[in-house]
């Protein structure tokens, strides 16, 4: 009666599938589908979304250890920039003792330069008012010179143009000459 009551429910269906939904290993000619199991789309598609949640805890978890690495390299950076600091003004510190005050450099740090610095300053701004006297000489020689030589060139184009109109008449002349010339010979 088991058997019975069973095989009311355990009956054989025909089913006609897409390719690529069946999911049980093909045989070469006939293919067992004696343990097969049929399962719901949504028994499917929730077993997907599960594997979705997972993916992006596991993601989620990868992005706060990649942020704190990153953190970790910096706090190591700054801690390896604190210490070179720290090198080196030990190393400043150890320079300032060991610096060998001599006159010069009391008088400096005492503000001692501050009459030869003038004294400088005072030499230096007399060379300039003689640069500038001895340019503004130039300059009025230079000036004399260009007006001089402007003056002769106007001079020479002057009489460039007086000899221009005597070559002209002399032009004029020779041409009068051939003509009376011309005309005595004897034909």
């Amino acid at each position: 009666s088991q058997l019975m009551q069973r095989e009311e429910f355990d009956i054989e269906i025909l089913f006609k599938l897409k390719q690529g939904q069946v999911e049980v290993p093909q045989a070469a000619v006939v293919t067992d589908y004696s343990d097969a199991v049929v399962i719901d789309n949504e028994v499917v598609e929730s077993r997907n979304r599960r594997i979705l949640e997972l993916g992006k805890d596991k993601t989620n978890t990868l992005e706060t250890i990649k942020e704190f690495r990153k953190k970790l390299s910096l706090i190591q950076w700054e801690y390896k920039m604190l210490q070179f600091q720290t090198t080196d003004l030990e190393e400043r510190t150890k320079d300032v003792h060991m610096l060998r005050v001599t006159k010069g450099l009391q008088s400096l740090l005492k503000g001692g330069e501050e009459g030869r610095n003038k004294a400088d300053a005072d030499l230096l701004e007399r060379k300039i008012e003689h640069l500038n006297s001895n340019s503004a000489q130039k300059e009025g020689a230079m000036k004399k010179q260009y007006s001089a030589a402007s003056h002769a060139t106007k001079l020479r184009k002057q009489e460039n143009a007086m000899l221009e109109k005597k070559l002209h008449e002399l032009q004029q002349n020779v041409i009068q000459r051939e003509h009376i010339r011309r005309l005595r010979a004897p034909q």
